[in-house]
């Protein structure tokens, strides 16, 4: 089987630990793994042992021979790099991501000539990763296999609807992170997926929970993701609010940082005493673990639609949180009613609606049956469809699929 280049946004991983997961599992099923950041280490590649592949170092008179050999395929076939570029002209930003995309995909062609192998490379996320291992394609020829997985707002929100269309139809084929996507997917650029592959999860060994009662001590709630607008950080303060009004003790803590914060910070100032909401910023995958561990009773995040029409597919720490036992609330948009399945496995609410939100942690609140039932049931969805073993094992298949 062909070695795999996962090509990912950062390394080392910060906001995107589940895709360090996938390449892990992969490489404990027997997969030659290597992977190429555009960010953090740069231009370099590595494998999931942590160990630096050869000639990684600019001055490395070895891989400055690959990189020249690299540069003269790319003048050669420029005209065909150029037949995926569409849409990259209508800004000066636009340019400034081709001149970035264009320095990466001969970066990564070197790394794939100094191999002397034809490996298959795999982007995360449909944009400037999917970009790179298209051009990289265009450059070394068709003895490359190119895939990508599909995440959400890559799908709904493309900087270009047109270059994302070319480069799927370039491609040999892409997954998507759930069913919602895949459709939206072959809705928006008329390519059907190759399937579905979640962004899997490891299933902790954890005793089951016995409910959220918060009479002995204030309900403990959890939320956590990056303070952007789509994610709905700000309905969630606004049905602590209504919370406080019904006199029920709340510790409500809002792991992230991002944009909005500051806003959120403000708002949850005006709460009464008894309800209380933390920010502690970002913090580290394990502490959140942590978190949801030890700390929390319920975990609740509600996504919607940003203004520019962005949104979420099926948020990864809903996964997590499920794993752990925990009873959900989120939203009813895009893949998420995949996972949260309304009174068998969380609750759900319309995207946007707080008063819905309050409701539904009332309802946990009150009634621990209820809670610990739908934790034991998400946990057991979370240990069958999403494990990060089982999703590994789809991607293998993935990349034993040749095209020819």
């Amino acid at each position: 089987m062909r070695p795999v280049f996962y090509v990912v946004h950062e390394l080392p991983t910060v906001t995107q630990t589940f895709v360090e997961n996938e390449w892990l599992a992969v490489h404990e099923l027997g997969i030659d793994i290597s992977v190429y950041a555009l960010h953090g280490n740069r231009g370099r590649l590595s494998d999931p042992d942590g160990v630096w592949r050869a000639m990684e170092a600019s001055g490395n008179f070895r891989f400055v021979r690959y990189f020249i050999a690299a540069f003269i395929l790319f003048l050669l076939r420029i005209r065909g790099v150029f037949r995926l570029s569409v849409g990259y002209c209508e800004s000066g930003k636009g340019i400034l991501r081709w001149i970035f995309t264009v320095w990466h995909a001969i970066r990564l062609s070197a790394h794939v000539l100094a191999s002397r192998k034809s490996p298959h490379l795999h982007a995360h996320f449909l944009g400037r990763t999917f970009e790179v291992v298209c051009f990289v394609k265009c450059i070394l020829g068709s003895g490359i296999i190119v895939t990508a997985t599909g995440h959400a707002g890559d799908v709904s929100n493309p900087e270009s609807l047109r270059r994302l269309r070319a480069l799927c139809k370039y491609s040999d084929g892409v997954v998507c992170a759930s069913t919602f996507v895949g459709t939206s997917l072959e809705e928006a650029v008329g390519v059907r997926p190759l399937g579905t592959v979640h962004c899997g999860v490891s299933i902790p060994d954890v005793p089951d929970r016995i409910g959220c009662s918060s009479a002995a001590r204030p309900l403990r709630i959890l939320s956590v993701g990056r303070m952007i607008e789509k994610k709905g950080f700000d309905d969630c303060v606004a049905a602590l609010s209504l919370l406080a009004q019904d006199a029920i003790n709340i510790e409500w803590t809002f792991v992230g940082d991002g944009p909005v914060l500051k806003s959120l910070i403000c708002s949850a100032s005006q709460l009464p005493s008894h309800v209380e909401a933390s920010f502690p910023g970002y913090l580290p995958n394990s502490a959140i673990l942590d978190l949801m561990e030890q700390w929390a009773d319920v975990f609740v995040l509600t996504p919607k639609p940003s203004a520019n029409g962005d949104i979420d597919g099926i948020p990864v720490v809903l996964m997590e949180a499920l794993s752990f036992g925990l009873p959900v609330v989120s939203s009813s948009i895009a893949g998420i009613p995949e996972l949260v399945r309304h009174g068998a496995t969380g609750l759900l609410v319309p995207p946007g609606e707080p008063t819905a939100v309050a409701v539904a942690i009332k309802r946990l609140a009150e009634d621990g049956v209820l809670a610990a039932s739908l934790g034991r049931a998400g946990r057991e969805l979370v240990s069958d469809e999403f494990s990060s073993l089982g999703e590994a094992e789809k991607m293998v298949r993935v990349f034993e699929f040749e095209v020819a």
